[in-house]
């Protein structure tokens, strides 16, 4: 998907767009923009993510923010992926969710996980993710994840979250994890009676993660031949690069098939791709369609 650069109106930041796009919020000064011919919106913070156009269909507006460990010659401070500029970022994706939105968060880069202590956690842990500076500001837990870009996602709107850090399985916090064997596959429930409200305001919330939450993830080579990314990423572009069409049965499958062909010869990481969403459904009959 090619895309332009236009200046926001408001503060005159550079905002990186698709062709296509009409208009866009910047993060930073939350003023509106108005741009020429398209039928998306469409804004693009803290990095860069190869974009897989075989299946990236959106005939309804569409918001988009990528997170990720950071390149260390960036040098606009919007852009670096600290944890106020991802908190931010976060808010910005959800503000303003309409009917018909459909939003796309992406992170790819550390993760932990700490001690339960509000006790909505089957396994007794939080999952999180390491902005660059969560040594000195520490971790955004999944509690925060989930209040900010799940819970207010109104009834018509849909958020895909992609995920690519250890620990990384329920980190949306959504109700419920798919497990699959072959063709076969299971919800599990991860609600917890006495625990907080994890769903969404009505609309439909999906996960995909690198790995489950007692799992680490790996990084390759293998996808581009010479730059490194997560092994989670590089399976879910080549998924949807190499099969249009796909269910997200299908997507999940195809991840797990391919990730131990791009894993490291010199790691004996196992690595599991999970999905989770906000309510269950077929997925092998469900289209996949960011």
């Amino acid at each position: 998907m090619t895309s332009r650069v236009e200046r926001c109106g408001g503060c005159g930041r550079q905002l990186w767009l698709p062709r296509q796009a009409v208009a866009a919020r910047c993060h930073a000064c939350r003023s509106v923009t108005s741009f020429p011919s398209s039928s998306q919106r469409w804004a693009q913070v803290y990095g860069s993510v190869s974009q897989p156009h075989h299946n990236v269909v959106t005939t309804v507006p569409s918001n988009y923010v990528a997170a990720g460990p950071g390149n260390e010659e960036e040098k606009n401070p919007y852009r670096i992926p600290t944890k106020q500029n991802i908190r931010t970022a976060m808010r910005w994706l959800a503000q303003d969710c309409q009917p018909g939105d459909s939003l796309v968060f992406h992170y790819s880069g550390h993760g932990s996980r700490q001690k339960d202590y509000n006790k909505d956690e089957l396994d007794g842990f939080d999952e999180t993710i390491c902005p660059l500076d969560h040594e000195t500001e520490g971790p955004i837990i999944d509690d925060e994840i989930n209040a900010t870009i799940v819970r207010p996602l109104p009834r018509g709107a849909k958020l895909h979250a992609i995920i690519d850090s250890c620990y990384s399985g329920t980190v949306l916090d959504l109700p419920f994890v798919c497990k699959i064997n072959g063709e076969e596959y299971k919800w599990e429930d991860q609600r917890i009676p006495t625990a907080c409200y994890k769903g969404t305001s009505g609309g439909i919330a999906l996960s995909f993660s690198a790995c489950s939450d007692n799992q680490t993830s790996a990084s390759t080579s293998a996808f581009s031949g010479k730059d490194v990314t997560g092994v989670m990423t590089s399976s879910f572009i080549q998924a949807v690069k190499n099969e249009p069409c796909l269910t997200y049965g299908r997507l999940l499958a195809a991840m797990g098939d391919a990730i131990p062909s791009l894993m490291p010869n010199d790691t004996d990481v196992i690595q599991e791709p999970q999905m989770s969403a906000s309510e269950t459904f077929d997925i092998f009959t469900k289209q996949f369609i960011l």
